[in-house]
């Protein structure tokens, strides 16, 4: 199956055609101009592609209308869908005269170490995506987030979505003025699904029906995979915010370890300037692939923590032109119009947010203990703590509002999601005598790791609380910086630990749910921080993944959760939507709310009317 792009359109525009299916998912973009109508003939199927108007305004070319017509011939089953976008031509489309200018970013850093590959926050990718690409890309012009070609103009996929075979963009630069090409792209792969001894990849499970990634010529690719994948699952997997392409000879110099390397060439619209513990600055690169962009100068990522009034100073002040992570208030009134010369949305990352134990260490190595901490902890009157920081949710170990996970009366009803009853807290104790703490005695002195953020000291502060409370214990609370709290996860060096949930950027919970539970190997997967193995999840784990029947699915989940129920390797939290904000001359953001990963920071679709 074909799957081409038009190349001009490859950033303005893009489409996201799925069929119905966990597995069986095809993607067609339009590739017709001016009018012109494309009949294709494939095996097994016709495309009809019509219709793509174009409209001139000064100095750019805007796409305003793409309908895309599809007849898909499959056996014992025909299915035809039409897609019609509108993309008005904005009055304030960027124009020569709009181009430069420096973009002022709250960044939220800084990071610990510069290596995005063993990175589990966006103090990374936040700062360092506007330097790099990736195969295919999200749009950050739409809420819909439709998937485009990037470093990649086409691909194929094989007719058992096995095999998918992308095209790369001939005549792309590094950074530094050497050639981009497919070895780069296999050895940013390698990296990234192949890692080797010592090294750390937090998202090779995306990719884990990966088999191995083969360079066909300079400009062709080929990803195998021992099962089905389709690319609902692998083009949004290729989409995340971290599975950004940088040069083999980088990879080659520093054995794949780039956590001291802040300064190695990409090919993304912004090249490295500076750094230091307030800014990183980086500038235009004019050798871009795309010469339209980018429309900024200079982009200044301003380090500011989340959830502070700094972060919401800064925005409100104009020091910064955007920021995220605003505190739950500020965010709200600039969301409802109530602030002049700004605009604001909510941002949902789709993860599973929640408290990690580390399941090799005592006394986290017995889940009569683990059971017993979730059902003394209160996240009814966390969230009520909190509000005015941040928005958030009870939730469990599946997204909320998809077919697999409970239903927010359930959640409400489920001993360790709810809040706790008096028969919850006279069960935690029981559990805490049978594993051999009657009243809390003799059990160990523990660590509860942070982020140093203020909703995660009101938190931590509320937990410690409770445990006392409850279970008669005393636990010291460790803060620290959210990149080094995010390597102690990664690295196993904690006892207890908030903010410490697992997010792949994928919404199949096969593909969530191994990251952050499963076992990878003989070792436990990528966001498994709490390092839990069992046996009989793994199974399920597979199960669910070679199931493309939703009820099927369901039910393999259910048997999931009563496992989780009983071993509470995380305690789970429910969604937390942030707040977005930024200045009315900063154009090309999101119209509305949306949901997302840290998916839109690569910058070069935005222009500023004010420099």
């Amino acid at each position: 199956m074909k799957l081409g792009l038009l190349d001009s359109l490859s950033h303005r525009l893009g489409l996201r055609i799925l069929l119905p299916g966990a597995i069986g998912g095809a993607l067609i973009l339009a590739t017709a101009c001016g009018g012109e109508t494309i009949i294709k003939e494939v095996p097994g199927e016709t495309v009809i592609q019509t219709v793509i108007v174009e409209k001139e305004v000064p100095g750019a070319k805007v796409v305003e209308t793409v309908v895309v017509e599809r007849e898909v011939t499959i056996p014992g089953d025909t299915i035809i869908q039409t897609v019609v976008v509108s993309v008005p031509v904005p009055s304030d489309a960027p124009k020569p005269s709009t181009w430069g200018g420096t973009l002022k970013l709250a960044a939220h850093g800084p990071p610990a170490h510069f290596d995005f590959y063993a990175s589990n926050t966006i103090a990374n990718v936040g700062s360092q995506a506007s330097m790099y690409n990736k195969l295919v890309r999200h749009v950050g012009i739409t809420t819909d987030l439709p998937i485009t070609g990037d470093l990649a103009h086409s691909w194929d996929i094989s007719s058992d979505s096995k095999t998918y075979t992308f095209h790369l963009r001939d005549g792309v630069k590094f950074h530094d003025g050497s050639d981009f090409g497919a070895e780069d792209v296999k050895a940013s792969y390698d990296r990234l699904i192949f890692p080797e001894d010592g090294l750390v990849s937090i998202r090779k499970t995306n990719f884990g029906a990966v088999s191995s990634v083969n360079v066909i010529d300079p400009l062709t690719v080929e990803f195998k995979l021992s099962e089905p994948r389709g690319p609902g699952w692998m083009l949004s997997a290729m989409a995340h915010g971290w599975a950004l392409v940088v040069k083999k000879e980088t990879i080659e110099d520093n054995n794949g370890d780039l956590k001291t390397v802040d300064n190695h060439p990409g090919t993304g619209p912004f090249k490295y300037v500076s750094r230091n513990d307030e800014v990183w600055v980086q500038e235009r690169f004019d050798d871009y692939f795309d010469p339209s962009k980018p429309n900024a100068d200079r982009v200044e990522h301003i380090w500011l923590v989340a959830w502070t009034p700094e972060l919401s100073a800064a925005v409100l002040s104009g020091v910064v032109d955007w920021g995220m992570w605003l505190e739950a208030k500020t965010g709200k009134d600039i969301r409802a119009g109530n602030r002049d010369g700004l605009t604001g949305v909510r941002w949902t990352l789709p993860n599973i947010g929640g408290m990690s134990m580390n399941t090799t260490r005592p006394p986290f190595d017995d889940k009569r203990v683990r059971k017993a901490f979730a059902l003394v902890i209160d996240q009814v009157a966390i969230l009520e703590a909190t509000k005015d920081l941040r928005d958030g949710d009870l939730g469990e170990w599946f997204l909320i509002d998809t077919p697999y996970a409970l239903t927010t009366d359930e959640v409400k009803q489920t001993p360790g999601l709810r809040e706790p009853t008096a028969e919850d807290i006279t069960l935690a104790k029981s559990l805490f005598a049978e594993a051999g703490y009657p009243n809390g005695d003799g059990f160990p002195k523990i660590e509860l790791s942070t982020r140093e953020t203020p909703e995660q000291k009101i938190m931590n502060a509320a937990i410690q609380a409770m445990l006392k409370q409850g279970l008669n214990i005393d636990v010291d609370i460790v803060l620290a910086d959210i990149s080094v709290h995010g390597e102690k996860l990664t690295t196993g060096d904690f006892d207890f630990s908030t903010n410490a949930g697992y997010t792949v950027g994928l919404t199949d919970p096969a593909a969530y749910i191994v990251a952050g539970l499963g076992t990878c190997g003989d070792r436990p997967c990528d966001q498994n921080t709490g390092r839990w193995q069992n046996a009989e999840f793994d199974k399920l784990i597979g199960d669910l993944t070679s199931e493309t029947n939703v009820a099927a699915r369901i039910a393999i989940t259910d048997a999931m959760r009563e496992i989780l129920l009983d071993e509470w390797p995380v305690i789970p939290a429910g969604p937390a939507p942030q707040y977005w904000a930024w200045s009315n001359d900063l154009k090309g953001m999101p119209p509305g709310d949306f949901s997302a990963h840290y998916d839109l920071h690569t910058w070069d679709d935005v222009w500023l009317l004010k420099k």
